[in-house]
């Protein structure tokens, strides 16, 4: 399946259950991670924020769910990280 197609497929799964009262979730901004980053002491690009936002989702503990510890963690990974290059 081409990436645009499943890019549609996905985006209409997402509006079909953010109208629908039997579903529930919580949404997360990169201005979230801007705001733990400045916090920390560390200034971040939107792309950046973008890429531990995804990173952030992608390695969530089900269990725990994403917090703003979850995210903060991911920073100071990210920046440690970015440190080391």
């Amino acid at each position: 399946m081409p990436n645009e197609l499943i890019a549609k497929i996905e985006q209409k799964h997402n509006i079909e259950h953010s109208t629908n009262p039997d579903y529930a979730a919580v949404w997360w901004h990169i201005d979230d991670v801007h705001f733990i980053a400045k916090d920390l002491g560390v200034t971040l690009t939107n792309e950046e924020a973008r890429t531990i936002l995804q990173g952030v989702v992608r390695s969530h503990d089900a269990c725990y769910g994403i917090t703003w510890e979850t995210i903060s963690s991911r920073i100071d990974m990210f920046n440690s990280n970015k440190g080391a290059r």
